[in-house]
C-alpha cells in the first residue's frame, strides 16, 4: 500500500457474509495492547463491509508455536496471514520507501499473506499526530481489503485509496457498497469450497 488522500467510509447493514481468521506475527514485536487496538479497528472497519474478524496472535519466530495451539491448527479456506514487520525486514523484502504494506498475491488456496511495515506506518502516524496503534488497523484492513477483493488496484474512496492525510482521519474510513459486496461474495464463495470439500486441509505453516 502507498501512503494513503481523501476518504469515504460506507456503514454496512448486510447480513454478515461469515467469518475469516488472521493469523498474526508480530516480528516487530509491538506491546500487547497497541496490537490489539490494531485488530479491533480492522475488525470494525471489515465488519462495516459485512465481514467478521477472528485474530489469532502467533509467536515470532514461529519456530515456538507449538505452545501457540491455535496456531497449528490446519488451515481453512478463510484463514490469513498479516505479518507486521519491522524495518530490517522490510528492508529485505525490496518493497518502495512509501509503501505501508503489501498484500500478496494468492489463489484459491490457504495461507494467503499481507505484510506491514511498522516503521513506516509508525512514521506516517507521527507526521499526521496520530495514534500508531490506530493507523496501523487502518494499514491492516487495507491490505486485508486487497486479499478479499483479489486486486492490488485502489480506489478514489474509503479505505482503498492509496495514500492517506491528515484530513482522512477526522472521517471515518471505510469500504465502498461495491467494494463490500465483493468482500463478501469471496468470503461465502471461499465457505462453499471448504464445505465441499475442494479446498484440502494443509498443515499450519507461514
Amino acid at each position: 500500500m502507498d501512503n494513503w488522500k481523501k476518504s469515504g467510509c460506507v456503514d454496512n447493514d448486510e447480513k454478515s457474509a461469515g467469518a475469516i481468521a488472521r493469523r498474526v506475527y508480530n516480528y516487530a514485536q509491538l506491546d500487547r495492547s497497541a496490537l490489539l487496538a490494531a485488530e479491533s479497528k480492522a475488525t470494525r472497519i471489515l465488519g462495516q463491509a459485512g465481514v467478521e474478524l477472528r485474530w489469532v496472535d502467533c509467536p515470532a519466530p514461529p519456530a515456538d508455536s507449538a505452545n501457540y495451539p491455535d496456531c497449528q491448527t490446519p488451515w481453512q479456506a478463510n484463514d490469513y496471514v498479516v505479518n507486521v514487520l519491522p524495518h530490517s525486514m522490510a528492508v529485505l523484502m525490496g518493497e518502495s520507501a512509501d509503501e505501508l504494506g503489501l498484500a500478496a498475491d494468492c489463489e484459491k488456496g490457504p495461507a494467503c499473506t499481507a505484510s506491514v511495515f511498522y516503521h513506516r506506518v509508525q512514521a506516517l502516524s507521527d507526521a499526521l499526530g496520530y495514534s500508531p496503534a490506530a493507523m496501523l488497523g487502518y494499514v491492516m484492513a487495507h491490505e486485508i481489503g486487497h486479499l478479499l477483493l483479489r486486486t492490488s488496484a485502489h480506489s478514489a474512496f474509503g479505505i482503498m485509496r492509496a495514500r492517506l492525510t491528515r484530513d482522512d482521519l477526522l472521517r471515518p474510513l471505510g469500504f465502498t457498497p461495491t467494494q463490500s459486496l465483493i468482500i463478501r461474495a469471496d468470503v461465502a464463495g471461499r465457505d462453499r469450497i471448504q464445505q465441499a470439500g475442494a479446498l484440502p486441509k494443509i498443515a499450519a505453516r507461514n
